[in-house]
């Protein structure tokens, strides 16, 4: 009866281990991977979901029932006067200020309440303009968020032609 040396078992098992670490080795990176793009998306979604709501109400307004004004470096509002509510407004939460805790999150604020749109969001700016006679908005908005230690941005920006009055 032939049975193995203990060296044959260690070399063995020494190989075995090589084996799995280098699996496991790919399979992290592939999770990691995985893990930042799904990030990245509910960045993407969070900023596509507040773009429509804005949109949406942006293109039933006329020009002259918008009002934007700068809060900060990163920020802007956007107030709709007369609007079917009552008063409108979309602004970057800015929390509060004395207390340094800011909330990074884009709100809608109406006569009905506040309604979160967006989460994690660095930067809203609100840019009226008028072009060949056509008022329009441009709206840019920015997200990040840290994952393993790098920070993972996703930027929006969008242009609303506004109704005639």
């Amino acid at each position: 009866m032939r049975s193995f040396t203990l060296v044959e078992m260690l070399i063995s098992v020494a190989i075995f281990l090589g084996l799995s670490s280098a699996v496991y080795a790919i399979l992290n990176v592939g999770y990691q991977l995985y893990q930042r793009d799904l990030t990245n998306l509910e960045l993407q979604q969070n900023l596509r979901r507040a773009m429509e709501r804005i949109l949406d109400e942006l293109r039933e307004a006329s020009p002259n029932s918008i009002n934007i004004s700068q809060l900060d470096d990163n920020n802007y509002r956007i107030s709709f006067i007369n609007y079917k509510e009552g008063s409108l407004v979309y602004q970057k939460d800015l929390g509060d200020l004395n207390m340094d805790t800011h909330t990074d999150q884009i709100i809608r604020q109406s006569s009905s309440g506040i309604t979160v749109l967006a989460n994690n969001v660095s930067y809203l700016k609100f840019t009226k303009q008028i072009l060949e006679g056509k008022n329009y908005i441009d709206i840019e908005m920015e997200a990040d968020k840290i994952f393993a230690q790098r920070i993972i941005r996703a930027f929006l920006k969008e242009r609303v032609y506004l109704r005639n009055e």
